[in-house]
């Protein structure tokens, strides 16, 4: 646990991974970003004056209850593994996001800005879901994926909420079912869409999307649902 400042000087090296631990925090004096492997394995709160990027090459995995209050740019990989991780400035992604089976409760209060070489997945699993929340102001002209990682799997979903604004699409939303079986989770767009020009819908599995109090706009964007769905 404590206290541990990062900059712009903070170097990692080598092939291993680092763990906080404990309840911890760590301070960023300036921008850092690291190419190695960084866990959060406590419960960790990220502050200070830079933008925190995990550079490619490089990985983050969160837990549970972990704060991100700096801009975080991903170009490596993002895991979330647990419930109830927060971030409190836009989150862009270039390279992958991955909300894990049984991580429920995440929010990004600013904008999910994903870029044409960014993949966010949400991943439900074994009866367990996975959730992801984002605020106003978010993009993709990426790929976001809702997914079944088990077969015959119920009781459960895969579900992004937009809970502020609309979500707007120029890439790819993609509803599969890689578990495979012929009983799956729910996968979820709740909020508002907007799905604009070169905007892609993939529906191999059923989607749902609540625009309940919201706007859903595809007039510029396509759907393609796969025959039997």
């Amino acid at each position: 646990g404590g206290t541990t400042g990062f900059g712009a000087g903070t170097v990692f090296s080598g092939g291993g991974s680092t763990d906080l631990i404990g309840t911890h925090t760590v301070s960023l004096a300036s921008d850092f970003s690291h190419a190695t492997a960084l866990s959060f394995g406590g419960t960790v709160t990220v502050n200070g004056l830079g933008n925190y990027t995990v550079a490619t090459g490089g990985s983050l995995a969160m837990s549970s209850g972990d704060v991100v209050n700096t801009a975080l740019n991903v170009a490596g990989s993002l895991s979330l593994a647990g419930a109830g991780n927060q971030f409190a400035a836009p989150v862009t992604v270039s390279g992958a996001m991955t909300v894990q089976a049984g991580s429920t409760g995440n929010t990004i209060g600013a904008a999910l800005i994903v870029g044409a070489t960014g993949t966010v997945r949400i991943e439900a699993g074994v009866n367990v879901s996975a959730s992801l929340a984002i605020g106003a102001g978010s993009m993709n002209a990426g790929l976001i994926e809702l997914d079944d990682l088990a077969p015959n799997s119920a009781n459960d979903a895969a579900t992004l909420t937009i809970a502020a604004g609309s979500l707007v699409n120029s890439g790819t939303i993609h509803a599969l079912n890689t578990g495979g079986g012929t009983v799956s989770s729910t996968r979820v767009v709740d909020g508002g869409l907007i799905n604009a020009a070169g905007g892609v819908i993939d529906v191999d599995y059923d989607l749902i999307i609540d625009n309940t109090g919201a706007i859903f706009d595809t007039a510029a964007g396509a759907i393609d649902v796969l025959a039997g769905r």
